[in-house]
């Protein structure tokens, strides 16, 4: 194994190049997916360099950033000091991705494709919180520390829909269950509406409502090394539920409008759009399109 370079940076330009690697340029090809212009490569502090290459590639055409769901956006954004990290998880999801098309079904591959994801989804949560050559410039480029394990746990709980998605639908119960106890007892306005007329005692009982999270939070600890995922679920949960509740209302308002305008002139009126306003559009330009910050020099 190769050690880290003098400076202790790990992003660098390529594999055998140990200088820093030149700002992230990306080429919106649609609303939602980008071309990487620009390759670099990051080592690990366990293991060999790892090549993040232009698009498209053997592997990928595109790249979709962090694949965040479009109601977080005002939370955790696609790009940001996370963009390297969110790069380099992509293209090891793509190379697991690839591996697993030619023989989808096989129990083997999939086991070990399955080990490989979870070895990406850790060098995601490794990389954002890369302090590059230590500097107070390159600690700026860090993901903060509780942002980059919801970033992680996001990623942990992808991997389960993917490859294991029965425990998926019981992790997805375990925090709802626990989520919902802890918004009916500080009286979130939606959720508590609902609970009030349900005609089941308990669900108005706070005690009651309390052991729910308490026995939710405490079950996480059946989930062995992934643990974290459903535990920080339900404590950020309850945070990001009226969030989620408040940006589909307002993605409705915003979007009814166009989407009546539409039907009376489709001719003149482009369709609806019921995702965030925020979203960048394509461009038929061959010449890269927009450059973002990321860590480790990649600029607005």
């Amino acid at each position: 194994m190769r050690g880290r370079t003098k400076l202790g940076m790990s992003y660098q330009t390529s594999v055998d190049d140990t200088t820093p690697p030149p700002r992230v340029v990306l080429r919106s090809i649609t609303k939602k997916d980008f071309e990487l212009c620009t390759g670099f490569a990051f080592r690990p502090k366990v293991g060999s360099v790892i090549a993040v290459p232009t698009h498209p590639n053997e592997s990928a055409k595109s790249t979709d950033l962090a694949s965040v769901p479009p109601l977080l956006w005002g939370l955790l954004p696609s790009y940001g000091r996370q963009l390297r990290a969110a790069l380099l998880h992509d293209r090891l999801c793509d190379v697991v991705n690839q591996r697993l098309r030619g023989q989808p079904q096989d129990k083997t591959v999939r086991t070990a494709a399955y080990k490989d994801r979870r070895k990406a989804d850790d060098l995601f949560l490794e990389a954002m919180r890369d302090p590059g050559d230590g500097s107070n410039d390159e600690i700026q480029k860090r993901v903060g520390w509780f942002r980059s394990r919801l970033f992680w746990t996001g990623v942990c709980y992808g991997r389960y829909w993917r490859f294991r998605r029965f425990r998926a639908i019981l992790m997805t119960l375990q925090v709802l269950a626990g989520v919902l106890a802890l918004a009916a007892v500080i009286r979130l306005p939606v959720v508590s509406w609902i609970a009030d007329r349900i005609p089941w005692h308990w669900v108005q009982d706070t005690g009651t409502l309390l052991l729910i999270w308490v026995g939710a939070f405490v079950l996480s600890v059946a989930w062995g090394r992934d643990w974290k995922v459903p535990a920080i679920a339900l404590i950020i949960g309850v945070l990001i539920l009226p969030v989620l509740l408040m940006t589909f209302v307002v993605q409705l308002i915003l979007g009814l409008p166009d989407w009546v305008l539409h039907k009376i002139s489709p001719d003149e009126q482009p369709p609806a759009n019921f995702g965030p306003t925020a979203a960048l559009v394509t461009t038929p330009s061959p010449a890269p399109a927009a450059a973002m910050t990321g860590p480790a020099g990649a600029s607005m």
